[in-house]
């Protein structure tokens, strides 16, 4: 049986913030202000919820060392993601396709 915690750990290649939508809510912008200029508004659903927003891909908090630049205020969803989850390894695989197609 494998380790949980190893399949639970970060690689770190930054896979899910390269190729996955990244969508934030008007919370995740005031915590954040540095993403507002790159926020596209998405959706409004009815008055009393927040409004949806969209980050391009990849992300653009992200460096060229691979890393988060606002990792101690990053969104809701970036916090939430599950290393080694199905959207994780989904991601990874984009990534290992865009490698292959530019190494042809």
């Amino acid at each position: 049986m494998k380790n949980q915690k190893s399949e639970r750990t970060c690689r770190k290649c930054g896979a899910c913030c390269k190729n996955l939508l990244i969508e934030i809510f008007e919370s995740d912008l005031v915590l954040s202000p540095s993403l507002r200029p790159f926020a596209n508004a998405k959706h409004k659903f009815p008055e009393d919820t927040e409004r949806i927003y969209s980050l391009p891909s990849p992300c653009p908090m992200l460096n060229k060392k691979g890393q988060c630049d606002i990792y101690l205020t990053r969104p809701g969803v970036c916090r939430g993601f599950t290393p080694n989850s199905r959207q994780c390894r989904m991601a990874r695989q984009m990534s290992d396709k865009r490698r292959k197609y530019v190494e042809i």
